[in-house]
């Protein structure tokens, strides 16, 4: 049998390599990335002491590091990898897991593993800062700590009290690494107590109590009920909780604790049966261990891992409107098919705005909607996922401000809010504000570049940019249009109830801009979204003056054509110029078809699916059967 099984402990660490890439980055690479974004690490001193005023401070100051490199995921999931196999290693080595039982060391690593994959939408709701890399973190040195105080007593003086000082440096470290020391010590009190040194056991289960009580005394920002659970995860939001998500650290605790524990029992009884029986049951049963890791991991991290199509695609979407890569984020709801969710609705149509296509394109992407799927009773806001984004590329700065703070406050400062902060302030030509926000970029790994670009920004007038000061055209013309909408929206602040599309409805339909040509074409967006006859008319006519000698574009002729069928008193359609072919003859045919269908006693639902595959990319298709918008 020990032919074969020495190399056991290398095909752990093989699988946990090859589960890594594929889970972590085929398969979930954009919500790293997503997840630096949403991440903020500022090098200094004043960040470290920051960071120390909370308990577990230098597991979260740490984990914000690491989290960095996700900026590129392979870097980034390649580290997490690495530390899980030197996890691995110390369980392994540490703790003299005999060849044929070092599977089972990966225990911990799978947990930990399950835990990045398992987030889904919480990944915009995390209050751990640090949270991929700060766990991981904790186990680490959790595993180094039950090592270290699991030390045998010898007979010298100076050895026994060595060991006791070791056994009790994980209390010492409560307030550095919070609820992973409360782990580390049971982990040495289970070692103990399987030695029966119950004398050591009881003073040091006193202690464990004890020590925490006195050390939280250190921290305005810890809560009494979190005492002994301080940095262990929770995921709590508005009310709504997920305690499963929590489940990935039992285990790894209850495994710390107790597995180690029993690894002598565990050796005894397998060389025990393998003399006892044939060599064939003695070489199964030490395959077992390593069969029971590799499926029972697959069953796991295939149940665990958030593969939603809508989810990755608003990752994605994320970045791409970061940059400002327009081309990106259209391609990304391009590639999807069926219903999508109004970020990525929203993200496309402002892509289309400042392209200056949207009135053409609008329909030609999936543009009815579904709720975000969730495996719990977590609620999706749009204004705490993207709002501030949304608000800046509309002009409305008071608002993408305000969310950025709000949300800064609630689940810490972050990388992608900061840009959008410092933007708004150099567009509202805020100097002294926008350097403070610069100031901070500066001291990131990966953003004084952007930083940079930004603060050149300051340096101009107006911001009519020239292909030469912005990082690509369409960059420069997406500038120009936020700075042309701030100028001509009025200033005001008022509550958008967390609805942010169905604000920047009623917002924009609201006024009239007949200097802006821009704000035009956006509020005959927002005029289609509504369906109103008359607030459609109204715009379309300041719209048609900016246009002059241009043609319309196809779905404002879509609506006008339909509108004058259905309510001919509001405008006299023969005066427009509608495209034979594309509107009038088109229309026929969708209507006929309709009106046949209805006449055949078919519901209006399995019409609308039957009239998509041909008519999804029109307003009439939008207008009749998309009736039920999922807002959030």
């Amino acid at each position: 049998m020990r032919r074969f099984v020495w190399c056991f402990p290398l095909l752990t660490i093989a699988f946990i390599c090859w589960a890594s890439y594929s889970y972590l980055y085929v398969d979930n690479a954009d919500v790293f990335y997503l997840a630096q974004l949403r991440s903020l690490f500022v090098e200094g001193r004043q960040f470290f002491d920051q960071c120390m005023t909370y308990p577990g401070g230098l597991l979260m100051w740490c984990g914000l590091y690491l989290t960095q490199f996700f900026y590129e995921p392979a870097v980034g999931i390649t580290l997490l990898t690495l530390l899980w196999v030197v996890i691995f290693m110390l369980l392994w080595r540490g703790l003299r897991i005999p060849n044929h039982l070092a599977p089972l060391a990966a225990v911990p690593v799978i947990a930990l593993m399950v835990s990045t994959i398992d987030l889904g939408y919480w990944v915009y709701y995390l209050t751990q800062q640090g949270y991929f890399f700060r766990e991981t973190l904790g186990v680490l040195i959790a595993v180094a700590l039950i090592i270290g105080g699991s030390c045998k007593y010898k007979e010298q003086a100076k050895a026994k009290a060595k060991a006791k000082a070791i056994a009790l440096f994980p209390l010492l470290l409560y307030p550095f690494i919070g609820y992973y020391s409360i782990v580390a010590m049971g982990g040495i009190i289970m070692r103990q107590l399987i030695n029966k040194r119950y004398i050591s056991v009881a003073v040091l289960s006193a202690l464990t109590v004890v020590v925490p009580l006195i050390l939280r005394r250190l921290f305005t920002t810890m809560r009494d009920t979190a005492t002994y659970t301080v940095g262990l995860p929770v995921f709590q939001n508005n009310g709504n909780a997920a305690d499963y998500l929590t489940t990935p650290f039992i285990v790894i605790a209850v495994a710390l604790i107790i597995g180690g524990s029993c690894k002598y029992k565990v050796q005894a009884k397998a060389k025990a049966k393998a003399k006892a029986k044939a060599k064939a049951i003695a070489i199964a049963k030490a395959i077992a261990p390593l069969l029971l890791l590799i499926l029972g991991s697959i069953y796991f991290l295939d149940k665990a891992n958030f593969t939603d199509k809508n989810f990755h695609a608003e990752c994605k979407a994320y970045k791409a409107v970061d940059d400002m890569d327009w081309d990106g984020v259209l391609d990304i709801v391009g590639s999807l098919d069926g219903d999508v969710t109004r970020a990525l609705i929203v993200s496309k149509n402002i892509a289309l705005l400042h392209r200056g296509e949207i009135g053409n394109r609008k329909y030609e992407f999936s543009d009815r909607s579904q709720p975000p799927v969730t495996r719990d009773s977590l609620i999706c806001n749009m204004s705490q996922m993207i709002g501030p984004y949304v608000y800046l590329h509309h002009g409305l700065l008071n608002f993408a401000t305000r969310w950025c703070i709000e949300s800064n406050v609630v689940y810490g400062d972050n990388v992608s809010y900061l840009k959008v902060l410092a933007l708004s302030a150099v567009i509202a030509g805020n100097k002294p504000l926008a350097e403070k926000y610069l100031a901070t970029l500066d001291r990131t790994m990966y953003y004084k570049e952007w930083a940079a670009w930004c603060r050149s920004l300051l340096q101009t007038q107006t911001l009519t940019l020239t292909q030469s000061q912005s990082q690509s055209q369409g960059q420069s013309q997406s500038l120009s249009h936020i700075a042309e909408a701030y100028r001509n929206l009025p200033d005001i602040t008022e509550t958008d109830q967390g609805l942010c599309e169905r604000f920047l409805q009623r917002y924009y339909t609201s006024y009239e801009f007949p200097e802006s040509e821009y704000l035009c074409s956006v509020t005959m967006v927002y005029a289609l979204l509504s369906k109103d006859i008359n607030t459609f008319w109204r715009y379309l006519s300041l719209y048609a003056r900016h246009l002059g000698d241009k043609p319309m574009p196809k779905h404002y002729q879509e609506a006008a054509y339909l509108y004058a069928y259905l309510e001919p008193q509001t405008m006299d359609a023969s005066r427009f110029p509608f495209d034979q072919t594309l509107i009038v003859d088109r229309f026929k045919q969708f209507w006929d078809t309709t009106q046949t269908m209805l006449r055949q006693g078919m519901q209006t639902e399995t019409i609308g699916e039957t009239m998509r595959a041909e008519y999804g990319d029109t307003f009439w298709w939008s207008y009749f059967f998309d009736t039920n918008s999922h807002y959030y």
